[in-house]
Formats: structure tokens, sequence, C-alpha cells
């Protein structure tokens, strides 16, 4: 399942804004940021172009988007697979 650091992530992806992906979330901007920078140290790259507004993706943030939607799509097709065995 995904954890509260890919949500954040998907939402500063789909806003290329911290401060609206914090609002969005209800978050504070520092604490929406601090959870970004932990999953890069994690990754041990960067996952946004700062350099640009809006945000945007570099190529290591496209991959890891690309990434969690798998596990997104193999989540639901897990739960699908479950429901018919219990129909």
């Amino acid at each position: 399942m995904l954890n509260k650091t890919d949500f954040y992530f998907l939402t500063i992806a789909e806003e290329g804004n911290l401060n609206t992906a914090a609002q969005k979330l209800y978050v504070s901007q520092p604490s929406l940021s601090k959870y970004i920078q932990r999953l890069e140290n994690q990754l041990g790259t960067t996952l946004f172009d700062r350099s640009s507004s809006p945000m945007k993706l570099n190529e290591a943030g496209n991959l890891y988007l690309l990434h969690l939607m798998d596990r997104m799509e193999q989540e639901k097709q897990l739960l699908e697979s479950g429901k018919a065995v219990f129909a």
C-alpha cells in the first residue's frame, strides 16, 4: 500500500508547487519539504527540478512516478482478485 510520503510526492507532482500541495494535504510547507527531502535521501537522488516554476519531475522523479503508478495498479488487481475469491 502507498504510504503518506508517496501521497505527498504524488500531490506535489500534480500541483507543481509545494505551497499548493501543502494546503491540499493540510500540512505545513516546511513539513512537506522535509518529507520529500527524506524520500530523496532514501532514494539517493533528487526527484524534482526545483529551478522551474511550476516544479517539474526530473528523470528520476518520472521513474518514481511510474513505479508508484505500477504499485497502485498491482494493489488494485490484488484487491479485485481477492473480491473474486470471496464472492
